[in-house]
């Protein structure tokens, strides 16, 4: 048992992403593939799905020339659910942009 209690949960998704040359996953975990959207959408599918759509999520990327930001489970067009993640990438100035390299990261409850 780890010092968190026997209820602790670690990073349950995570997916590194080059959307700008390859159009690929780099690396992930419990990742099964994902979904070009567009300029700056992405969905990463869950290989497990989540218990429900009531996950945590978060993001990076890195777009040359800007600061940028990557918003996970935000409504690009249709529905988050248990299966799938959706993100949005947006340089600083908040035009949608494919990043060199962007990550996503998903914490909750497996199915």
């Amino acid at each position: 048992m780890s010092e968190f209690g026997p209820n602790h949960h670690g990073c349950t998704c995570w997916a590194c992403f080059d959307q700008n040359g390859t159009n690929s996953i780099l690396d992930s975990h419990n990742c099964s593939g994902h979904t070009d959207d567009g300029t700056g959408l992405i969905d990463i599918n869950f290989s497990n799905n989540m218990g429900n759509n009531n996950y945590a999520s978060g993001g990076n990327s890195e777009i040359t020339g800007h600061f940028t930001a990557v918003c996970v489970n935000t409504n690009n067009g249709g529905s988050t659910t248990a299966s799938v993640a959706k993100a949005t990438t947006r340089t600083d100035n908040g035009v949608a942009a494919d990043p060199n390299k962007g990550g996503a990261l998903v914490f909750g409850d497996l199915a």
